[in-house]
């Protein structure tokens, strides 16, 4: 799926949920198969999976979006670049224990077609139970992908959230060890201070 088809899906059902009643329709969807989630649950995602199957991967990526964008609770932040880096953000904040978003994110990444919408839905439940946030048209993205692509989409999760968690962790240890903030090389503060105490 191209970024700005996911685009206008996700702003599309921004504005669906704007109505409560859409919103509890949806909800009701989590976790269930397209054949299997509520009648007027249809109604909102037709016009974006007219010519799908119920059971092709994109129609249930889709369906797995809308649903769980209902359950989301609102927040200011701004979206995560990937799953990767919202599991990343629950270890660093020290809301979910970091060998549990570890687990969760080895299990992410052996996910076949068939299982892997589950799998995300599991995950993005516990991320938004305890108020991270996640970019929906990036996840639309990176599910629909992963017939063809979920070995690259996997390792981009991966990369990211090691990235993001390793980062943090050395950072800390540097401000442990001298007890002061760490400042990058190129900071033009740093260089002057330097300069000044020559």
């Amino acid at each position: 799926m191209k970024l700005d088809t996911a685009q206008k899906f996700v702003a599309d059902m921004v504005d669906v949920l704007d109505n409560p009643a859409a919103r509890t329709v949806l909800r009701r969807g989590v976790n269930l198969d397209v054949a299997r989630v509520p009648t007027r649950m249809h109604a909102y995602l037709i016009p974006w999976t007219e010519h799908e199957a119920e059971t092709s991967h994109r129609a249930r990526t889709l369906y797995m979006i809308a649903s769980l964008m209902a359950i989301e609770t609102k927040t200011t932040q701004p979206p995560p670049a990937n799953l990767g880096v919202s599991l990343a953000t629950a270890s660093v904040r020290k809301v979910l224990a970091e060998s549990t978003t570890q687990r969760l994110l080895t299990v992410l990444c052996r996910q076949r077609e068939s299982t892997v919408h589950r799998h995300v839905a599991r995950t993005v439940r516990t991320l938004r139970s305890e108020g991270i946030g996640v970019n929906w048209v990036r996840l639309t993205c990176d599910v629909d992908a992963w017939p063809w692509s979920g070995d690259t989409v996997a390792a981009r999760w991966a990369r990211d959230y090691y990235r993001a968690t390793l980062t943090n962790a050395a950072r800390k240890q540097i401000d442990a060890l001298t007890d002061a903030p760490t400042t990058h090389p190129a900071d033009p503060a740093a260089d002057t201070a330097e300069k000044e105490n020559v």
